[in-house]
């Protein structure tokens, strides 16, 4: 089904023309701003920590395929390795700069012991070093992490082109995730920073395309490492030249169409997303389920 990543962001979208969001309320708060761009600002860092936490779980179904392979992590390529290993101490101990002293404490001896199970389990293996620096997840974090999978030129490469096929095209993905975190960090700190709604309503377009871009790539990793073995070009897996995607499109009022990217015509109609979500989740494949909303993407079922 589609995650509450989306559908989150749809609701926030469709509440953009509520008139506490849009500025029909007496002005109101400190420094002189009202309570329409105080409520603005915070969605704006609300469209971003959910972009973190969702990048965050993709990481982890990342590893989560790497240590379903029952792979010891030293057969995979060295930038892995350390991703996995070197990397996941430096992102526990950034973690725990944040944390009470007694949290910390607990979390380490927690988290710590994980680290032997690289060679003594591999299989249950699920640490990496996503968030190495700061609280927050910025872009060469993220770039870091899947280039550690063999992915090059993430942003306008792999998500651009993923964008292209599916109807949701950005003039420039990396420059929409700096945007995106700029904007969240002048909410969060700067008394005087304001947003508008139109500039909202385009962040949350932007963190709805990234999600579905990087759920996409992540479905076609997923397939490549399934067929990974140690003698291969662990790299040349992850180019996936060959992408295919299978389609839920809304046409006229809640009712969908199923399609499979290249085929001339729907291969079947649904009363309901719900239903037409249980229909493409009930077929054996790995191809990405894209739902979309006047041809606009709006999520990825899994």
């Amino acid at each position: 089904m589609l995650s509450s990543y989306y559908t989150t962001l749809i609701a926030l979208k469709g509440a953009l023309s509520d008139p506490l969001l849009v500025g029909g309320v007496p002005s109101s708060g400190a420094l002189g701003q009202d309570a329409s761009a105080s409520l603005r600002l915070g969605g704006a860092v609300v469209v971003y920590s959910m972009l973190e936490d969702h990048i965050d779980k993709a990481v982890d179904r990342l590893v989560d395929f790497v240590s379903a392979r029952g792979f010891d992590a030293r057969l995979f390529p060295e930038k892995l390795q350390k991703f996995l290993i070197v990397d996941a101490i430096s992102s526990m101990a950034n973690q725990m700069r944040f944390q009470e002293s007694g949290e910390n404490v607990a979390s380490a001896m927690t988290n710590i012991p994980k680290l032997s199970l690289v060679t003594e389990t591999p299989s249950e293996f699920r640490l990496h070093g996503l968030r190495k620096q700061g609280s927050n997840v910025v872009f060469k974090d993220v770039t870091g992490a899947f280039g550690a999978f063999g992915v090059k030129n993430l942003f306008e490469g792999k998500l651009k082109d993923i964008l292209n096929d599916i109807g949701g095209s950005r003039p420039s993905p990396k420059q929409d995730f700096i945007t995106l975190s700029k904007t969240r960090n002048s909410s969060a700190h700067k008394a005087y920073h304001s947003i508008s709604i139109s500039n909202l309503q385009n962040h949350i377009d932007s963190a709805i395309l990234l999600g579905v871009a990087i759920d996409c790539l992540i479905r076609f990793m997923s397939a490549a490492i399934k067929f990974y073995n140690n003698e291969s070009d662990f790299d040349a897996e992850m180019s996936f030249p060959a992408k295919q995607y299978r389609f839920l499109d809304e046409v006229g009022v809640g009712k969908f169409v199923e399609s499979v990217s290249g085929a001339k015509r729907a291969s079947k109609k649904y009363s309901t997303l719900e239903a037409g979500l249980r229909g493409c989740m009930s077929r054996a494949s790995d191809l990405p389920i894209v739902v979309r909303r006047a041809q606009f993407p709006i999520g990825v079922a899994y």
